[in-house]
This record gives C-alpha cells, sequence and structure tokens, in this order.
C-alpha cells in the first residue's frame, strides 16, 4: 500500500467515525432516481450582467432548493467560458487558506492564464456549515436535489452563455464536481468540453464498493440494487459521444476507483495521475495542467469546425 492509498483509507475511516449516525443516506435513501428528479426540477436562471454572486431557486416536486453561481472573471462576450463545480463539502466561495477549496487550488490564481470567462457554481446545502450539511445528506432525497439542481443549473448557464456569446463553453468539476459534470454531459450534452475530475458515471459504487463504504448509511448498505438504480447513471452516459470528454482519475483513488470507473469512457482517453482522491485534490498544479490541456483542445475543436 502506497501513501496516495493510505491518505484515502485513513481519511474514510476517520470520516466514518465522526460522522456517526450522520453518515449518507442514513435515515433514507430516495424514491426518486437521479434522472427522474433532473427532469422535474424547475428553475429560472437569474440575468447576469457582470462579475459577482447570483441567487438561483429551483423546486423539486417536494421541495424548494437553492444554489449560487459566482461570475468569477468576466473577460467578455468574444472569450468562451469555463463552468467550474467544487468537490463535496467544500466552501467554493471561501477562498481563505484553511478553506476546502479545489477551485482557489486550482485556478485562483490562475485566472489570468486561462483565457476564458470563468462561473463558479455553489450546490445546494453548500452555503452552510459541515454540521448542517450532514443532517442534509442523511436523507437521500436531499442527495439526490443537490445533484440533480447543479446539473440543471449548469445546463441553464450553458444554454444562456451560447445565446449571449457564442463562443464555446466548458464544463469541469472535481469530485461531486466531476459527477455533475458527467449527468450534464449524460441528459443534456449541450457543452462544447466535458473535463470530469476524479468521477465516472457510477456513483453508487462509491457508497458500495470503495473506502467511502464507511460514510454510507445503513438503509444504503441494506439495498445496494436501489441505490445503483437511483445513483448509477452509466447506461444514459455512454450513448452519448465521447470526443469531447477530457476525463481524468486517480491510479490509487480508493474512493472514485479506476478500476470501477473507468469503463464510463471507453471511447476517450483517460488522464491517469499516480494519485489518490487526497493527493490529487490537494495538487492544484495537477489538476490545472489538465484543465488547461483539455481547455486547449475545444481550441483546436473550434479551429477545426
Amino acid at each position: 500500500m502506497n501513501r496516495h492509498e493510505l491518505l484515502d483509507r485513513l481519511t474514510c475511516r476517520i470520516g466514518g467515525m465522526a460522522a456517526g449516525e450522520k453518515k449518507f443516506f442514513a435515515k433514507s435513501i430516495s424514491k426518486e432516481s437521479l434522472k427522474n428528479v433532473i427532469e422535474s426540477i424547475e428553475m429560472k436562471l437569474p440575468e447576469f450582467v457582470g462579475e459577482g454572486v447570483y441567487k438561483v431557486q429551483g423546486k423539486t416536486e417536494e421541495s424548494e432548493i437553492q444554489g449560487d453561481f459566482m461570475v468569477y472573471q468576466w473577460l467578455g462576450d468574444d472569450y468562451p467560458t469555463l463552468i467550474y463545480h467544487h468537490g463535496n463539502n467544500e466552501q467554493p466561495f471561501n477562498f481563505g487558506k484553511t478553506a476546502k477549496n479545489t477551485f482557489r487550488d486550482i485556478i485562483k490564481n490562475r485566472k489570468d492564464q486561462l483565457g476564458t470567462n470563468v462561473i463558479l457554481l455553489r450546490a445546494p446545502f453548500h452555503d452552510q456549515g459541515l454540521k448542517e450539511y450532514t443532517v442534509k445528506i442523511t436523507e437521500g432525497r436531499n442527495f439526490i436535489a443537490m445533484l440533480a439542481f447543479s446539473a440543471v443549473l449548469t445546463d441553464h448557464l450553458v444554454k444562456a452563455l451560447k445565446e449571449k456569446t457564442g463562443k464555446p463553453v466548458a464544463v469541469a468539476g472535481f469530485s461531486l464536481g466531476g459527477w455533475v459534470t458527467n449527468l450534464h454531459k449524460a441528459y443534456f450534452d449541450e457543452a462544447d468540453l466535458y473535463i470530469p475530475m476524479a468521477a465516472g458515471a457510477l456513483l453508487g459504487e462509491i457508497f458500495l464498493t470503495s473506502r467511502y463504504q464507511a460514510l454510507a448509511g445503513q438503509p444504503a448498505l441494506d439495498d445496494p440494487e436501489e441505490l445503483r438504480r437511483i445513483l448509477n447513471f452509466q447506461e444514459d452516459f455512454l450513448v452519448k459521444p465521447q470526443e469531447n470528454l477530457y476525463p481524468l482519475l486517480g491510479k490509487y483513488d480508493q474512493i472514485i476507483e479506476y478500476d470501477v470507473q473507468k469503463s464510463s469512457y471507453p471511447e476517450c482517453t483517460i488522464n491517469v495521475a499516480e494519485k489518490g482522491h487526497v493527493t490529487a485534490a490537494t495538487d492544484g498544479d495537477l489538476l490545472y495542467a489538465h484543465l488547461q490541456k483539455s481547455l486547449d483542445q475545444m481550441e483546436i475543436q473550434k479551429e477545426a469546425s
């Protein structure tokens, strides 16, 4: 076992112990699948006219839900746009040194090098503290709604940007953000480029077969096939063309397992990093290099067309 694997395993073990009774799906799984909730969400995108934070209200069949997006850099209507989604339990709008924030580590200090407009999403329940968030995710319907909301918000932004600028739009994210990226690909496929990092299309497996099982509640563990039914979306994902898909997976990742999730990408080249989940998440240079290389491909595609 190398240090990458060891750190992931320790993180999951400690996380499971700390969560106690407040684990994912500890109270319930969900009646509705990701696909069904994505199709049912109602949302109206506010008009965005410049840099700043914009709140977005959404409505599922069961409840109202809120998320946000930040126009972090706006170079103008003549530029392509990158939409970035953060990881699980991050504080995406908190750029302090101690905050858990992959956007800060990957993009914030390099935004001038990207040559794109940059929009940062914040998923529902991520404007609160850890205590409030862990209460929410004990109910599967909240976890499903959170993911579905972010996928639908991404789609509203992609459509609005294409109408506003007529320029290419890329969607990217790490871990939770990578799952949202792939959900948008599976159910909308409107972006020009997809850059999922540490994600695939077999979301249920991280709670059932990976070391992250330590953070799964008993209802999920007792009914694995139902959890797979509501979370896995590989069947819908694989019918979409993959030539604009640039995934990154960690070879030693004990949460987003390479041997499990690589099956989501049969028609594209996977960037396999010599990392685990934690060591990839904290390597801003690695993730930025992948992001920038992928964005360069968008420029090549644009010129070819």
